[in-house]
């Protein structure tokens, strides 16, 4: 926060558990709720939904984009418990992989990639009003979700040809969230491009990966191409740091009153 002047809306700890299992070949990408559905993390994930919740954009849907300055630092994780906190809290809530190249978010509901958001933006023969086909149910009653679909190199030309818009445009009368995971700012510049159609771009950081200088030059790219980052999610925090964040807004509130 004194680095960079955007607030810190959500800490998600460190879980032991959820390390070995992600180290684990065997499983793939685990989702909170289904391996520590009461523990530290899903706290975490409760109270940045609170946050978002009480803090909406609008009244109808609100669309919200997750990136961050590189990769390794949990933004696909961060987009998929998210949307499942959300739909478990009676949101309707549809999850966009959105990150063209790379996105796995699929593994992570155990669902084909298949007829995704890429396939949509190449076929100029399918508008959006026409895309419900790409739409695919999870576990979750609430939560739908829309694959990558096949990995393009040109993805940034594609979000700009007006089909993007089209589609959010589109799926905000049936939403009441729309969580867009796309791909790192340093990386591409997708998020530029996505972040002009979105209520809220929320960044994601990771303790002991992310630092100070990527963070800041990630967060500059995006305002200078007039995206406005509105918090940080600082993910996989120790204890210790959890313990001062705590003691730091506690001291601040008491301090107040």
């Amino acid at each position: 926060e004194n680095n960079t002047d955007i607030p810190v809306i959500g800490v998600i700890p460190h879980s032991s558990r959820l390390t070995r299992q992600l180290k684990n070949k065997a499983r793939k990408l685990p989702l909170v709720e289904q391996i520590e559905p009461e523990g530290v993390v899903s706290e975490g994930f409760k109270s940045l939904r609170t946050h978002l919740i009480f803090n909406a954009k609008k009244t109808d849907c609100d669309i919200l984009l997750i990136t961050g300055a590189g990769p390794d630092i949990g933004k696909s994780f961060i987009s998929a418990n998210l949307a499942v906190a959300m739909a478990m809290a009676n949101k309707k809530v549809l999850l966009i992989d959105a990150d063209a190249r790379l996105g796995h978010l699929h593994d992570r509901f155990n669902l084909p990639n298949i007829n995704g958001l890429v396939d949509y933006l190449v076929d100029d023969t399918i508008d959006a009003a026409n895309s419900s086909y790409m739409i695919q149910t999870t576990l979750y009653e609430n939560l739908h979700f829309i694959p990558r679909g096949k990995g393009h190199s040109h993805a940034s030309e594609l979000i700009l040809n007006g089909k993007m818009k089209a589609l959010l445009d589109f799926y905000r009368q049936f939403y009441d969230y729309i969580i867009i995971d796309t791909s790192p700012v340093m990386g591409t510049s997708d998020a530029l491009s996505i972040g002009q159609l979105v209520d809220s771009v929320l960044f994601v950081v990771r303790y002991d990966v992310s630092n100070v200088k990527q963070v800041n030059y990630a967060i500059e790219k995006l305002q200078r191409a007039n995206v406005k980052v509105e918090g940080i999610i600082f993910n996989d925090a120790k204890q210790s740091l959890i313990g001062a964040y705590n003691y730091h807004y506690g001291y601040e509130y008491k301090s107040k009153n």
